[in-house]
């Protein structure tokens, strides 16, 4: 007879039910295996991984190194741009005609403070603004309402990096 025919005849249910036990505890067995082997295994990485803690005076880094905010924010500024302003400005920030104004030589962006760029930001121009000289609408917060004073600053942080 065949192991199908053996297991699913009627008369057999004794046999069925044992090899599903046999089966479930096997299961177990492997689970229980797996299980152990695996917590030995993390104790033996934590006993041999070595945690040095220490002040960041001790760190030795190079004097030329820029850790200030202004420089760690360029980062986020970069994502925030290229999600928000690059479809006008693009993606080089170096404008798209009839668009958005190059934002790497452009005089006025360059002559600008921190604070003042912020401050145009927030409230945008619309084209028949008189210092408006494109005649193209600069939406508030480029589009994006959600930007947050902290946003627009690290993307200004993010146009300084690469002016």
């Amino acid at each position: 007879m065949k192991l199908a025919e053996i297991l699913f005849n009627k008369h057999n249910k004794k046999a069925l039910n044992m090899l599903i036990k046999i089966s479930i505890l096997l299961g177990l067995l492997a689970c229980t295996m797996v299980v152990a082997c695996g917590e030995g295994q993390s104790e033996n990485i934590s006993a041999n991984t070595e945690i040095v803690v220490s002040d960041s005076d001790d760190l030795n880094l190079p004097d030329n190194l820029d850790t200030s905010p202004e420089n760690t924010s360029s980062a986020k500024g970069q994502t925030l741009y290229e999600s928000t302003c690059s479809a006008c400005h693009g993606g080089d920030a170096k404008g798209i005609e009839g668009v958005g104004k190059n934002l790497i030589e452009g005089e006025w962006v360059l002559q600008i403070s921190d604070d003042d760029l912020l401050d145009f930001i927030k409230v945008g121009r619309e084209p028949g603004d008189p210092n408006n000289t494109s005649g193209i609408s600069m939406p508030a917060k480029g589009g994006n309402p959600a930007l947050s004073d902290d946003d627009i600053k690290n993307i200004i942080a993010y146009l300084r990096s690469i002016q």
